[in-house]
């Protein structure tokens, strides 16, 4: 599962000059239309077409789904790549109504769910399947999706029995590397104890 905004797309308030700005029409309260401006995360689509034969995509939003259907119309025209939604009514309200993303809802086994997203507390109710992803807010030369798919990819081909261990794993790596950079993880290392298949 992947979240929205700030991990795939970044939204715009107000229009600028940027030749990558997304543009759709959004219903806001009292059904007045405005428009909508938002930009792609650099290799999004990329991510999108590697991995879209190794996972079942789903977008797990904080957003309404009226927000986020509007927006992956424009992603994702044709249903290819994102298999199914969850928006902010399926989020749990907690500690000063912070929106919290259950995965159970999801009906799949927890232990083949991976999150992405750029807030763990959106997913602190299982800590241990979620990936951090660094927020997002309009930088052409950001690379974060990409640097994934590689580890992602592995996680899909190794068969893993427990995503769960290996997130763990990678989250330690980051720590002792200081970093939120996927480049600095040597996938095969994530591998070698075959109990974590």
């Amino acid at each position: 599962s992947i979240d929205m905004d700030e991990t795939l797309i970044h939204f715009l308030y107000k229009n600028k000059a940027n030749n990558n700005i997304l543009k759709f029409n959004m219903i806001e309260q009292n059904d007045i239309m405005q428009l909508g401006m938002f930009l792609l995360r650099p290799y999004a689509k990329m991510f999108f077409e590697k991995l879209k034969k190794l996972y079942e995509i789903i977008i797990f939003t904080n957003g309404t789904k009226e927000y986020c259907d509007r927006i992956l119309e424009i992603i994702d025209p044709n249903l290819e790549y994102i298999k199914f939604r969850l928006f902010r009514k399926h989020s749990i309200s907690k500690d000063n109504d912070i929106k919290i993303k259950d995965l159970s809802l999801l009906g799949r086994d927890l232990s083949k769910i991976i999150i992405i997203d750029n807030s763990a507390k959106n997913y602190k109710l299982q800590q241990d399947n979620g990936l951090p992803i660094t927020s997002w807010k309009g930088d052409v030369n950001d690379t974060a999706l990409k640097n994934l798919v590689s580890i992602l990819k592995n996680i899909a081909e190794n068969n893993v029995e427990d995503v769960r261990k290996i997130i763990v794993k990678i989250k330690e790596k980051l720590s002792q590397n200081n970093t939120d950079n996927y480049l600095y993880i040597n996938d095969n290392e994530l591998f070698i104890d075959k109990t974590d298949k």
